[in-house]
């Protein structure tokens, strides 16, 4: 349980922590969106790995129904969460939750 919690609690940050997103990310007649993990940073300057170099690679499936599939793949082992998201307004900047 506390492995699932873990991986929701990361799920929900890489989300909020996303540039500010409108109210609808998806154009009219899309479905879906893949996004894709394409850089890490940490608190240390030249801590950011892109690529290849991450330690692993993740990508989200944003559903129009506001649902998503995580898919992180690391040491060649894939890990997959879903669950739902919604969006969310902080200071007057719209993100993802």
């Amino acid at each position: 349980m506390k492995k699932y919690l873990l991986i929701i609690t990361i799920a929900s940050t890489v989300l909020i922590s996303c540039s500010p997103l409108f109210e609808n990310v998806f154009e009219e007649g899309i479905d879906s969106q893949k996004w894709n993990l394409i850089k890490m940073t940490g608190n240390f300057v030249g801590s950011a790995t892109t690529g290849n170099d991450m330690e692993w690679q993740e990508s989200y499936i944003l559903n129009k129904d506001r649902t998503f599939l995580k898919t992180r793949v690391r040491n060649k082992k894939a890990t997959k969460v879903s669950g739902n998201f919604k969006y969310k307004t902080i200071s007057d900047e719209k993100y993802l939750e």
